[in-house]
């Protein structure tokens, strides 16, 4: 993958803002999140373009939305930035920049960005069938999970992911009738959506389905950025409705006479179709849902004037959840981050309402501004270091690289804490091993 102009680009803007300092970093902010989407549209269809969307996610988090609440926010109101903006992008801009130097320091194995796909449909040119066993176990492990123990839920839940891995395989199969297979799993992925009222599956696993078409398809440069933006109107517009969407199901106001379908029409109209769907209140809502620097923010309020800094504690505690199993450890951390959270910050989350610091805010939580930032980049060259191994694998199993989008599900959340994202890699790393070994060993079919 020829990375080189990214780590030269990063590079140079990180020296020319540490010499210019960050009193005015609007222009800064701007020239970041063009360059990070340019990236992503140019690594789209030449490879699993993860760590651009990773990159792409983070700077709309940690650096636009921020810049936004800066600039087009009123100063009392309650998201808006609590630290001077000179402050938090002392942190925010040397850190997504040595996020991106560490994302792509490490290099993939492919000799030839064209043997990936080519590999690929080589590879599964016989196997027209493994697409539908996937969905069909995908299918049934979603509602069989439930019956089993807690204990093995977020098992189960990476196993229900099964069906998309399966959509994948179909994608760059020979079938005919696959685009119907696709579609039902896409309607099984809108209709849990709805029904669960948590839209960030919904979002992932169509941006992921977004990266494996345009590896298949090819698309110009004009449609990526087409569809990108339509991605974006979909983000924006589900912004728009789903609290009040949510707040009639959650309420009880959902009954055989008001559906979620009456709910969900309501509410488009109210917030859509008479506000229009660019009102204040919707940009409004919009910029509090993208900006994961608020609550960075708060962290750097908090710590270290009223909480001193973790000094690492957070992360060994991170890494002894990823590697010990809980009979060994049993008081381990557990991902979520609600203890983090209101001990860094010193805002208290409701009954049932669950925050995490993000990596920027936990990299500051421990090692303050200039450490937290050198920080991101030892994170970024991890997972650089993991999909580089992924890629070597994947020259002897071509379709190792469609199981990326399960191994970094969790990774690439710019809100999620590092608890989450280095046991999500490692949890579903085992997973994926485990499928492909039942499945050569007991099935005697290779995935």
């Amino acid at each position: 993958m020829k990375n080189s102009y990214i780590l030269i680009l990063a590079i140079i803007i990180l020296f020319y803002s540490l010499l210019y300092g960050f009193n005015e970093p609007d222009n800064l902010c701007i020239l970041i999140s063009i360059l990070s989407l340019l990236n992503f549209l140019t690594e789209l269809g030449k490879t699993i373009a993860i760590r651009s969307l990773t990159l792409l996610i983070a700077t709309i988090q940690w650096i636009l939305g921020p810049y936004l609440s800066y600039n087009f926010l009123d100063s009392f109101d309650y998201y808006f930035m609590p630290v001077p903006q000179k402050d938090y992008f002392a942190l925010a801009i040397p850190g997504i920049l040595l996020f991106a130097i560490g994302l792509y320091t490490i290099k993939d194995h492919y000799l030839n960005e064209n043997r990936i796909f080519l590999n690929l449909k080589a590879y599964l040119k016989d196997k027209h069938s493994l697409g539908l066993y996937l969905i069909f176990f995908g299918v049934i492990l979603t509602y069989i999970g439930p019956l089993f123990p807690t204990a093995l839920a977020f098992f189960f839940y990476l196993l229900a992911n099964l069906k998309y891995i399966g959509a994948f395989y179909l994608l760059f199969s020979e079938r005919r009738d696959k685009f119907i297979y696709i579609g039902g799993v896409l309607i099984i992925l809108v209709l849990d959506a709805f029904a669960f009222t948590m839209f960030h599956d919904l979002l992932l696993w169509l941006g992921f389905l977004f990266l494996l078409f345009a590896l298949s398809y090819r698309p110009s440069v004009l449609t990526k950025f087409l569809i990108v933006c339509m991605g974006g109107l979909l983000a924006f517009g589900l912004q728009a409705i789903k609290g009040d969407y949510r707040n009639a199901v959650w309420g009880g106001l959902v009954t055989e006479d008001i559906t979620k379908v009456d709910v969900l029409e309501s509410s488009f109209s109210k917030r859509i179709s008479e506000q229009g769907l660019f009102s204040e209140r919707n940009n409004k809502h919009f910029i509090y849902r993208i900006n994961q620097g608020w609550i960075v923010g708060h962290t750097m309020l908090h710590t270290p004037s009223k909480e001193p800094f973790a000094n690492g504690e957070t992360i060994t505690n991170g890494l002894v959840a990823t590697l010990l199993p809980r009979f060994i450890a049993a008081d381990k951390a557990t991902s979520g981050g609600r203890e983090y959270f209101e001990k860094y910050t010193g805002l208290l989350l409701v009954k049932g309402t669950s925050m995490d610091l993000s990596p920027l805010g936990e990299a500051y939580a421990n090692f303050a501004t200039i450490g937290g930032a050198i920080f991101m980049f030892i994170l970024g060259l991890f997972y650089a270091l993991v999909l580089s191994l992924i890629s070597k694998w994947s020259i002897a199993t071509p379709s190792l690289i469609l199981w990326i989008p399960l191994i970094f599900q969790q990774a690439i959340k710019a809100e999620s804490d590092i608890t989450t994202g280095l046991n999500h890699i490692t949890k579903a790393s085992l997973v994926v091993f485990l499928v492909y070994w039942i499945s050569n060993k007991i099935f005697n079919t290779k995935l």
